[in-house]
Order: C-alpha cells, then structure tokens, then sequence
C-alpha cells in the first residue's frame, strides 16, 4: 500500500518488502505475533530475520527503521549501541534481555574499527563477517536459528555439523546476503526464493573436530561454554587475554602446519577453508598439551631434518619467530621461552641491556600510537629515552616508564566518551571532577595524547557503585521519569548535578531504576526520580569544597546548549541555524560544534522553554500550549520570555 498523504508523509519503499510510512517509523509499531529467541547462540540479525520471516515482510531495514536503525549493512546490528537496540524489544516481541544479550559492543567505542566483544570473548573486526550471510543448511534443518559461530571468518566450517559453510544460493548462485530475507534458510532472490542445498565440499575432517570445535568455543559469548573450552586448555595459556589466546593459536597452528611465513595475522581467514581449519585445530591441540605437545612435534620433526642442515635451522628459527617479543605479545614470548630455553638462552636483543629496556617499535604497539606521536611525546620529553651512537632515531625507552602510561591510557575516559555512555553533559562531568566525585588523570602523556577532560574509570566505577547502592528495585510510590526528563524543571542557569548526584549517593533523594547501575549503562535515563522530589533543588547551588563558585568553562557544545536550554525533545528549535552567526566566528577544533557558554547561559536567563513550563506545572504539552496562548507575543527563537512567564499568574 502505498502513503499518498504528501510529501512530508514520505514512504520509504523496499524491493520485495512493503511500503513503512514516516508515521509508523515514529510510533515504533511492533509486529503482530511476539517470539523469543530460539536458542542461547542464536545472532541478533538472526533473530530479527526469523521475525521479518515469520510476518512475510521481505526488508528487514522495513523494521529496524521502526527502531530509528537505518543501515546498509544489517548484518553489523549487533554493534549498534545497546540503547537503539533496546527498542526493538517490543517491536519484534521479545524481551529486552533476548536483545541486549546478542549485542556485540566494540571494546573501544571512540576507535574507528574496533574489536568486538562477544560476552568475554574479542574478535578482530577484519574477521567478523557482517556483509554476507553465511549459513550451513544441514544445521539449519536440526534447528532453524543463525548461529553466531557462523559470523567468525576463522571458522569456515560449521562446529555443529563441520559441514562447509555456504553464502550463496545452491541454486542460482547469488551471493546471501542480509537486508532481504525470506528465511536464513532460503535465497534472497525474487525470481530464486528456494531453500539453500548443504554444499557438495566434503565436512570437516573428523581427526581434526573436537579441535576445531574447541576453538570454535573459545568465541562464544556464553560465558559457560568458553570457560568449559578454557579449561580444556593448559594452565600456562588460561590467564591469556582474548585476543592474545587467539593469536597464539593462530602462530602455534602456523608453525605446526608448515605454513608460508608471509601469511600475516590478518590473512589466515583468507587462505583456503581446509588449510584454515587445519591451522585453528592444530594450535589449539599443542595449547591442549602444552608444552609437552609442542616439545614432542618439535623433538620429532628435528630429528626427520637431521640430514637437512638448512632445513634445520629453519625449523628453529620458525619456533624463535613464536617467542619474539617484537612480534608477539609479552606473555606469548614468555611461554614459548619456558617451553624451549635451550632455544632462547644465547639470543640477545639489539641494544638492550636488561628486561626494563624496549625498542621504539615495541613502544608504540605497547601504547598503541603511531610512530610520529612517539616522536612527539619524546620532543616535549614526556618520556624519558636513552639515546644510541649519534642518530637520532636509535634511541630505547624504559619497560616501567611505557608501561605505566600504557596503564593511564586504558585506566581513563575521555569526558566525550562519558558524555555519550553515562548521558552526563559536560559541565556536569566538570562539577563532579571539581567537587571530588571524579578524579581527573594527570598523567602528562594522558594530557598530551588525549587532552586535559580524562577522567579515571576507577573513580567512574566508584561512583557507579556507590549509586547502585542506593537504588530502589520495587516498592516505588507515585510516577516516576528519567532525572534528566524531572531535571527540565531547572532552567536560567546551569543546574547543580553535583548537588543532585551528592543528595542521590547520601539517601536523601531517593531513585529507582530496573536495571544495575554501571559504568556502561545511561545514569541519565536509567535513574528514575519522582518529579516533586526535584523541586529541592530549584533554588539549590552548588557547594564547592572550602567554598567558591563553580566557574563553567568558556566554550559550550550544542547538547550542552539544548540540555541548557531544556530544549530536548522539541524539534522545531535548531539550535545550529539560531546560532549560526556565533558557529561560524568561533575557531572549531575537532568534530564537535561549540558555542560560547556565557552566550547560552544568558540565553538561559531570558528565555524559558515549554519544557520547562511543563515540568514546573505538571501540565502536558498540549495544556501548555493552550495556557500560552494569551502570550503570543512574547514568543523567541526557543521559547517564551522569562520574565514575563514568571511575573504572570502562571501556576509555575
């Protein structure tokens, strides 16, 4: 059916879909018959193209667009933040636990391609496969679920059927892929729509299985299976990292099948299926067994390669390459070194003199920096370095000092990224951090790669634990609404957030929420606050240790503004055309828009917003709307002005 109502009723059409008018995208209307996922490792984008299925619907971008999700790659809806995700619980029926469950979050939200997690496992974002549906219809036809195994590139053949898996049609020969589905199990064509055939390449080898599949454990987001595949593993490879773990699985296998030296890291997944099982289920079996495995597979080969000198020495330098810390991670290097000391016990490293002394290329894989940036924080000696000979780039750092920073780094956010995960504005951040509730980092490398806004996550913990302390599950009394929705009620200044936050952590305002509060969840929508409680701090201010006043910074952003200005939720005012002038005089550094704050705050002071009203009467909009009416002409850009509003016989 067709939306002819007008262009600003625009109807957004899908090949083999139906029409999703702008009106349902905004209601969010869920589907017809609710459904919970089918099984524990059942993907999201799964899950979502079994409910697109079952209602015949064709598009899956038709739903998620419901959601407020656009995306030319579905098949990367897991990564999408856990917020918009929550959205489409009631959407497709289920619950959102089902949803959040199967979300894939990267381990670095401000990094461009970062690893994904996958409960506590981490996967390579070069090894996710997003674009294509890969699937093994011998699996499907024992249980109709995609399986989130079947995302890995590393593991090119199913671990429940070791059948070979398959992203095209056995029929017509196009590629699956996901914004199209009519079933996981059937081609995304019009003129194909036939269920996909098991593929005619043979399973996998069945001596190399119970490897494979315990490789294919070690990814998955069930916290109960991985750690049963870890247990499977030595006790001096257990305590690995994730990501670690995987990469000496992948540089034991490599050794042990022979493989060509110039496969990198990055292409295992793309060399031939059989070969990349044979090297997943080779590293993990010696990881089994180590180091006794090892020492017996290297023991054996040496002695085929008696008569062959050169054969010799390379075989022993392939195991060196295991255990290099240039090119391994440090506890790699370490555990090959006590499974081969007579290997290592003559290797020196060039220019150092003891275990505290590192090269400049393990400097900045350590820190995780590029070349020019080490350079830069040696030029306003941020690090100390021990020059060699006269050039000036042989120079070494200290393992403590890199080490230390490389600490700093991962222990601090930026307030960029507190603002986007905690729903803090910025000021507020900046009144926690003078007022105590969060510490600052004063690392001067932290100051210099990353600015002066980086705050601790110990201290971001803390205040998440003394929160989730105080928070009420049940026994709620009266309405309730996010504290950043009650907050709108203060308007003309900058509202104490520190004072809020301070009265929530000492009982005296009390809040619910129905789920933990943590350092990755939104405070600002999860803490629900009855709306008469906020009136205590109409006319509060905020008190500074020894005494004071709270001095905001000079430069203002646009969410800062709108938050300001109560001006969230209210289309119509755009602040960015209102305060064009102002944009394009001031200097931007960086992506995010600023203005001036004493300009906003004054913009405060003279205007108040209809949220504002709202918030202060306990009227809707639309009463609102009706009460204002007498005051047409007090109308601005963003509201109506203060000072007559609140010298009228408004109930505010």
């Amino acid at each position: 059916m067709t939306n002819t109502t007008g262009a600003t009723s625009r109807t957004h059409r899908y090949r083999g879909g139906y029409d999703v008018s702008a009106h349902n995208m905004l209601t969010g209307r869920a589907l017809r018959f609710p459904g919970e996922p089918v099984a524990a490792d059942q993907t999201l984008i799964g899950l979502v193209a079994d409910r697109v299925a079952f209602h015949v619907l064709g598009n899956i971008n038709g739903v998620l667009r419901r959601a407020g999700i656009s995306m030319d790659y579905p098949g990367s809806l897991s990564k999408v933040d856990p917020a918009m995700l929550a959205k489409l619980a009631p959407i497709l029926g289920c619950s959102e636990a089902a949803i959040l469950a199967r979300v894939t979050p990267p381990t670095n939200p401000s990094a461009l391609n970062s690893p994904a997690r996958f409960g506590d496992a981490i996967v390579e974002p070069f090894e996710l496969e997003t674009h294509r549906r890969r699937i093994s219809p011998l699996s499907l036809k024992a249980s109709p679920h995609h399986r989130e195994a079947w995302l890995i590139k590393l593991l090119p053949y199913c671990p429940v059927s070791l059948e070979l898996l398959r992203s095209d049609c056995s029929k017509c020969g196009r590629p699956l892929r996901w914004k199209v589905t009519r079933g996981v199990d059937r081609c995304d064509s019009e003129e194909c729509d036939e269920r996909i055939q098991p593929t005619v390449a043979p399973l996998l080898e069945e001596s190399l299985a119970e490897d494979y599949r315990l490789f294919a454990d070690l990814f998955s987001s069930l916290t109960d299976r991985r750690n049963a595949a870890l247990h499977e593993l030595s006790d001096e490879v257990r305590l690995f990292g994730p990501l670690e773990l995987i990469d000496m699985i992948i540089a034991v296998g490599l050794c042990v099948e022979a493989a060509d030296r110039q496969v990198s890291r990055k292409m295992v997944h793309k060399l031939p299926p059989d070969r990349v099982a044979r090297i997943c289920a080779g590293g993990t079996a010696m990881l089994r067994s180590w180091p006794h495995g090892i020492r017996n597979w290297a023991d054996e080969k040496a002695e085929r390669l008696k008569g062959d000198y050169r054969g010799l020495i390379r075989h022993r330098k392939d195991i060196r390459r295991l255990g290099r810390r240039f090119l391994v991670s440090d506890m790699q290097a370490e555990t090959v070194k006590r499974a081969f000391p007579d290997l290592f016990a003559n290797v020196r490293r060039s220019f150092a003199k003891n275990d505290d002394i590192i090269l400049r290329i393990e400097a900045g894989r350590l820190l995780g920096i590029t070349p020019n940036r080490l350079d830069d924080l040696v030029a306003h000696s941020v690090v100390s370095i021990e020059k060699i000979g006269d050039s000036e780039k042989h120079i070494r750092f200290r393992r403590s000092e890199i080490i230390d920073l490389q600490k700093r780094l991962t222990g601090s956010r930026s307030s960029a990224l507190i603002n986007r995960t905690n729903g803090l504005p910025f000021y507020a951040i900046e009144q926690l951090r003078v007022t105590g509730a969060l510490t600052s980092e004063t690392h001067a490398g932290v100051l210099f790669l990353r600015g002066a806004d980086c705050i601790t996550i110990e201290s971001v913990a803390a205040m998440a634990t003394e929160l989730e302390k105080m928070r009420n599950e049940a026994d709620r009394s009266g309405a309730v609404e996010p504290i950043g929705t009650a907050a709108r009620r203060i308007g003309g200044r900058l509202k104490p957030w520190a004072t809020i936050f301070e009265a929530i952590r000492n009982g005296a305002l009390p809040f619910w929420s129905e789920e933990p509060i943590t350092i990755e969840t939104n405070w600002m929508r999860m803490i629900l606050v009855r709306p008469e409680d906020m009136k205590a701090f109409d006319q509060a201010a905020l008190e500074l240790p020894g005494g004071g006043v709270f001095e905001s910074g000079e430069d203002c952003s646009l969410t800062d503004a709108r938050e300001i200005l109560n001006l969230q939720g209210i289309p119509h005012a755009d602040l960015r055309s209102i305060l064009n002038d102002e944009i394009s005089r001031r200097r931007q550094i960086g992506p995010r828009v600023s203005v001036s704050m004493k300009s906003i705050l004054k913009l405060a002071e003279q205007t108040i917003s209809v949220a504002e009203i709202c918030a202060r009467t306990g009227w809707n909009q639309r009463r609102a709307k009706w009460r204002l009416a007498p005051f047409r002409g007090c109308r601005t850009a963003v509201g109506w002005d203060r000072a007559v509003i609140e010298s009228s016989d408004l109930p505010l």
